[in-house]
């Protein structure tokens, strides 16, 4: 039997704004899936196991009705991409995924279903306390059912939440029950393979207490990755391939959000000023701070971003500026990890920014150039001199 994995996608098509983790490519997903699955078709696989965080839905709107439709809408999008793929799919919700809304998209995925001569288990289990997720009610009983029952077939389980190793540096990926759910698997004997997602880093395959366990990279980030596993008698091979982002340009513009990029939102002249940056090849990238709270500024920034989007203006990506003791406010590296992240070259690109301590760290980063406006009539004077000093 061969199976290809893919995970992680944080997918915003029709919800707004971007992630606030440059890395994670939200926007280019629906493209980079299509992409994904004529290369996955080539290996000719039995089975497409999907583990989770389909959507990059944002939790400070997990009860906000208009987010809803518009994440329930990424979900319809995802599943179409998914329908085309060469064999079944097996798929699966993550802790950034609206819950109800993925069980209405997705109501015909069984929970326990035969493929091949494996017997499938799909788990759909959630965060419960501090970020932690536990295997509780439904999916508990029918894990321990089909641990204990008398059905001969070797079992295949996938699941967001790492099972092993465990992970927890930084933030829990890991089951709060993690050890006693492996020793349960390994004490049945009839665990062939674990498969995961949400530890974006992943973990290759390995075999513990006759069980094999894997973890997939995000493929939201690069090199947007998935992986093929063949399974032959008690061996499992696993290869790991790329799909290549298409190019996109290595100029772009860094606009301050605060009192730059929320004031443009209502000028026309500054707007068109925008779009003739689009039309000389820059990418925009907002630079957000989150002086007032991270849900406030993703909020914030969501919202702006889709003011900008409605008017086809839109952003590559966000720079965020987290307000740490440990992190100075001219710091450079927040430019330059998103210029990484976002494939673009500082000695190709420009910075607009009001605050003294942004255009100081524009200037650390060796930007190519730098304006400065004084108060907002001056900004499209400054976008315009900022696409002539970065034309080719």
């Amino acid at each position: 039997m061969k199976i290809a994995h893919i995970s992680d996608f944080h997918l915003r098509h029709h919800l707004p704004g971007h992630s606030l983790l440059a890395r994670r490519r939200s926007r280019l997903m629906p493209a980079l899936l299509r992409l994904a699955l004529d290369q996955i078709a080539a290996h000719r696989p039995d089975l497409l196991a999907v583990t989770g965080d389909l959507v990059d839905f944002p939790f400070y709107a997990m009860d906000d009705p208009g987010a809803i439709a518009q994440g329930r809408r990424d979900l319809q999008l995802i599943r179409t991409i998914l329908d085309q793929a060469p064999c079944p799919v097996a798929c699966l919700y993550g802790n950034h995924d609206h819950p109800a809304s993925f069980r209405d998209v997705f109501a015909d995925q069984a929970l326990d279903r035969t493929a091949g001569d494996y017997r499938l288990l799909t788990f759909l289990d959630g965060e419960v306390r501090d970020n932690t997720a536990e295997r509780l009610g439904e999916s508990l009983t029918l894990f321990e059912a089909a641990l204990a029952d008398t059905d001969p077939r070797p079992q295949i389980h996938l699941q967001h939440y790492m099972v092993f190793p465990e992970r927890d540096q930084g933030y829990p990926h890991s089951y709060r029950e993690a050890t006693a759910l492996h020793e349960a698997c390994a004490a049945s004997g009839k665990v062939h393979l674990s498969l995961s997602g949400h530890f974006h880093r992943g973990e290759n395959l390995q075999q513990h207490g006759g069980v094999h366990y894997a973890t997939a990279r995000a493929f939201c980030e690069a090199p947007h990755p998935f992986r093929v596993y063949e399974l032959d008698g008690t061996t499992i091979a696993e290869t790991e391939y790329y799909v290549e982002t298409p190019a996109e340009g290595n100029r772009g513009l860094f606009i301050e959000c605060e009192g730059i990029l929320d004031q443009i939102a209502a000028v026309d002249a500054d707007r068109a000023a925008l779009h003739a940056a689009l039309d000389a090849g820059l990418r925009l990238v907002a630079i957000v701070r989150d002086r007032k709270g991270i849900t406030k500024m993703e909020r914030a920034s969501d919202a702006l971003a889709g003011w900008l989007d409605s008017a086809d203006i839109p952003l590559a990506g966000l720079c965020v500026r987290f307000d740490r003791p440990d992190s100075a406010a001219d710091a450079p590296e927040p430019l330059l990890d998103a210029c990484h992240q976002l494939g673009l070259d500082p000695a190709r690109s420009g910075l607009i920014a009001r605050s003294p301590e942004e255009f100081a760290a524009g200037q650390a980063a060796d930007f190519a150039a730098l304006q400065n406006p004084t108060s907002p009539a001056d900004f499209t004077k400054a976008i315009a001199s900022a696409i002539d000093a970065l034309s080719p």
